[in-house]
């Protein structure tokens, strides 16, 4: 008995919770009146920026709004928005202009703030990191 009783557990023990996905989830903004279509990534801290996973948000009329990411690995990530498609906004940032979650947001995004050192993420398994906010679009 004892030997179907761990049978048992082998098959139905839970998973380990570093293998757990998490999330990191915050705020996104634009300097205009609403925000555009965006495109909000976490890159791995360690890791080339193709390994992003990103997720892509609406317009939104307001000042700033909320996003997830989920489903990420544990790990350490840097975060950042884009203009999906800045053509189409008739914007002149370039396509590749990176929004990052850094110190000078952290510093309140004031012009005396001057350290723009991208914020490291912490991705812990099954839990939401919250908080983040990728709002610089000014470096």
């Amino acid at each position: 008995a004892a030997l179907v009783a761990g049978a048992w557990y082998l098959f139905a023990a839970p998973k380990e919770p570093s293998a757990m996905p998490g999330s990191i989830s915050g705020t996104v903004m634009y300097p205009s009146e609403g925000i555009p279509p965006l495109r909000v990534c976490a890159v791995p801290a360690k890791g080339p920026d193709s390994a992003a996973v990103c997720i892509e948000t609406e317009a939104s009329p307001p000042a700033s709004a909320a996003f997830a990411i989920k489903k990420l690995a544990p790990g350490d990530y840097y975060v950042y928005a884009q203009i999906k498609d800045p053509v189409a906004l008739g914007s002149d940032i370039p396509a590749t202009f990176k929004a990052y979650y850094n110190e000078f947001v952290r510093c309140g995004l004031a012009q005396e703030c001057k350290d723009t050192t991208r914020i490291i993420v912490h991705v812990s398994a099954g839990a939401d990191t919250p908080g983040i906010f990728p709002h610089d679009w000014y470096h």
